[in-house]
């Protein structure tokens, strides 16, 4: 769980290169977001497949409609994606004159451009599922294969499909023609012989077996090689026979993209336990090794250039290029980290516009962590030099804009590393807790910070209060348990740990600092396990299961569910009202503009999975696999939702969300460091609330109501104003504002 940032955060994200979103609101009035990658750049979606127009100038296309282009055979890329215009993930790309693409993808199946991929267009066709493969057959002649073992074919350049007799086979990945009427098509799990344009399917002679192929070429009318996930086969009569060649990789492989040069000699990439470029010059006997990503990325298309230039996309967003036969290869994506990519599970966003991002490597494969950190509202990034001792981040909390406590382990010891410098400096640090988890930390103040470690049948909790240099237990009347899973304090003293397994669901509050904890009851909760919280006061807090949210502002006396999400695993508010809730794989995140009592599902531009998320001024930032960090901001959010500046007096903004259930938001100006008082007053004039009274510097600034009184206790429903009083010799201004029970 990403902790709460305890103060406002009054920083806004940059608006380069940015994506139009449209989100539908739910309860409340939500703008349209728009979205900045800030790593990798210049994104970070999967790319499939590459098609080149001359030598200098080329297209890759990807998940969620993702479209770049190069125009100097890919040295530079330029995104030109149009999502959410076209949400749809592309597969395949086909290049039919200058400027105009033909991509195959998820249904409707199959796109067209006319401007290079700026703008796209559905065609109209007659298949049901996702189609894999595109390919011009002959001069305006065009096939395409899917799921299903579908097979539709154009002859007048793709502006009209039929459906061909369907295949019989599952799903179709890729398909070659030996001329319009011949032509072969292989995937799961069987592939396909035509004689007749697809009028008529056979198996592929000699298997009659279930086989699963990847790539199937000829490199004359006689000769000819079919591919699997292990194995290859050749044939020298124009496929009456195959006869299986000896592929003697070092360990088992998933064949994927080949280039055959000749009958001894080719390129061959592969996916799933790692990414791999192999070479072999005998026919398989013996192979070189020439690049290898082993991580959760796959290199799904592999093309040549007359002049011998290679050309790659990677499942992570790379686009990759050699030289020299593909023995080195240079990145047009810029990453930190380069080509080892790490998930940004933790995430943190400080006043004054630092952002951390904490990412996870792999002790398997050897990649380390990755630290970055921004000072201008993550417009920029740095790595840092001393980052914290740690092979993996649980959790990163803090306070304010200086002290921060990042826990995880290395080499199997559980750490404990903080900051009092905004994230600059870490100082290492662990707790006596052998065989135990660090699995969630929450920072109330300045100097106090308590940590939750669960295992060997037990929970933990810890606390400091002098800024990590020392630790002390303070989990006493915690039930012997390790499903606890996290704690949260709203201050020094008030906290809380949820959890439970099989059909429990636990809840605990200490109000003495964790001396001492008691057992809550849950009505309203279901029995299941609860994950995550944020607890904003006594009152009022956030909760999920598994499944849904649920809120209190009782103080856990009752809850209320409020949304469903599959899998709630990170919630962060960055003040009373807005927040934001990661969902467990999905391209999908849920915000609150009003302190969770209402939730809209903001679609990303990145399909997932996702690791952290923390709302931040005007947005959030997201963190995932493959190195991702991508911002997205409410344009709305860019200036305060104030008029022009007006010399003459200070300027009071209208209340966000109006009317408002659980809280609203008031932005004001200053055109002077001056005294500000702003308040709220019932229809009658009577003073219920003071939401600022003191010295401010001149500027943008703004307040929040919960539609509470100054006693704590909630107002009814009805109308109130705003008031914020002028500096002397200045006018005030008034807003009217009305709360819904």
């Amino acid at each position: 769980m990403r902790r709460p940032d305890h103060r406002t955060i009054p920083t806004l994200l940059s608006s380069l290169a940015l994506v139009l979103l449209s989100a539908a609101a739910v309860g409340a009035a939500f703008a349209e977001y728009t979205f900045r990658w800030a790593n990798p750049i210049p994104q970070g979606n999967w790319l499939t497949a590459l098609a080149f127009e001359n030598d200098a100038v080329a297209y890759a296309v990807g998940n969620k409609g993702t479209v770049l282009a190069t125009t100097d055979g890919g040295e530079t890329w330029t995104d030109r994606t149009a999502w959410p215009e076209v949400e749809a993930d592309l597969h395949d790309l086909v290049i039919l004159a200058p400027g105009e693409l033909l991509a195959a993808g998820d249904p409707p199946g199959l796109f067209r451009s006319l401007d290079g991929g700026m703008t796209w267009s559905p065609i109209d066709n007659p298949s049901t599922g996702t189609l894999y493969n595109l390919e011009e057959i002959a001069p305006g002649v065009l096939g395409a294969v899917g799921e299903g073992g579908e097979v539709v074919r154009s002859t007048d350049a793709g502006a009209t499909w039929e459906a061909k007799t369907p295949t019989g086979a599952q799903r179709l990945v890729e398909q070659l023609w030996l001329d319009p009427l011949e032509g072969y098509v292989v995937g799961e799990f069987q592939g396909r012989r035509t004689l007749d344009g697809g009028e008529t399917w056979e198996l592929i002679p000699g298997f009659d077996q279930w086989e699963g192929f990847t790539n199937v070429k000829f490199l004359d009318e006689q000769h000819g090689f079919l591919f699997g996930d292990f194995d290859t086969w050749e044939t020298t009569d124009h496929g009456a026979t195959w006869e299986q060649v000896g592929v003697h990789f070092p360990a088992p492989i998933y064949q994927r993209q080949v280039i055959l040069y000749d009958a001894r000699h080719r390129l061959v990439t592969t996916g799933l336990e790692g990414a791999q470029i192999w070479e072999t010059f005998d026919n398989g006997e013996s192979w070189t090794m020439h690049h290898e990503r082993m991580s959760a990325a796959g290199f799904p298309d592999l093309v040549e250039l007359p002049g011998g230039r290679l050309l790659m996309v990677s499942t992570d967003g790379d686009l990759k290029r050699s030289d020299d036969g593909g023995a080195t290869w240079t990145n047009a994506t810029f990453s930190f980290g380069g080509d080892e990519r790490v998930t940004f599970d933790a995430l943190a966003s400080l006043p004054g516009g630092i952002r951390i991002a904490a990412g996870n490597g792999s002790s398997h494969t050897g990649i380390p962590m990755l630290w970055l950190r921004s000072e201008d509202g993550g417009a920029t990034w740095q790595e840092l030099d001393a980052p914290p001792s740690m092979a993996h981040v649980h959790d990163l909390g803090h306070f304010g804009d200086a002290f921060l406590v990042a826990v995880g382990y290395e080499a199997s010891v559980d750490r404990v590393c903080t900051s009092v410098d905004g994230g600059s400096t870490w100082q290492d640090g662990e707790l006596p807790v052998p065989y135990q988890l660090l699995g969630s930390v929450t920072v109330p103040s300045e100097t106090t910070a308590y940590a939750l470690a669960r295992g060997d049948d037990q929970t933990q909790i810890w606390r400091t209060t002098d800024q990590g240099a020392d630790w002390e237990r303070r989990d006493d009347g915690l039930p012997p348990t390790e499903d606890l899973y996290d704690v949260h304090f709203y201050d020094e003293q008030n906290g809380f740990v949820c959890g439970g397994w099989a059909g429990d669901a636990d809840l605990f509050r200490t109000t003495d600092g964790g001396g001492t904890w008691t057992r809550m009851d849950t009505p309203g909760l279901p029995e299941s396990t609860l994950r995550e919280m944020h607890w904003f006061d006594a009152s009022t807090a956030i909760l999920s299961t598994y499944y849904a949210l649920y809120r209190t502002t009782t103080g856990g006396a009752d809850w209320t569910l409020v949304d469903d999400v599959d899998g709630a695993r990170v919630i962060h508010f960055r003040d009373e009202l807005h927040g934001a809730v990661r969902e467990t794989s999905e391209g999908t995140l849920r915000v609150t503009e009003d302190g969770g009592a209402t939730w809209t599902s903001i679609d990303l531009p990145f399909p997932g999975p996702y690791g952290g998320v923390v709302a931040v001024e005007g947005g959030f930032l997201l963190g995932g696999q493959g190195s991702v960090i991508l911002e997205g901001r409410d344009p709305d959010a860019a200036g305060v939702g104030l008029p022009d500046r007006d010399p003459a007096r200070v300027l009071l903004g209208p209340g966000r969300p109006n009317p408002f259930t659980a809280g609203t938001r008031v932005a004001y100006r200053l055109p002077e460091t001056s005294r500000v008082r702003m308040t709220v007053h019932d229809a009658n004039g009577r003073l219920v609330r003071v939401l600022a009274d003191g010295t401010q510097p001149a500027g943008d600034h703004f307040a929040i109501w919960n539609g509470h009184a100054d006693s704590g206790r909630p107002v009814p429903s009805g109308t109130y104003f705003l008031r914020l009083a002028g500096p002397e010799g200045r006018q005030g201004s008034t807003q009217r504002i009305t709360l819904l029970r």
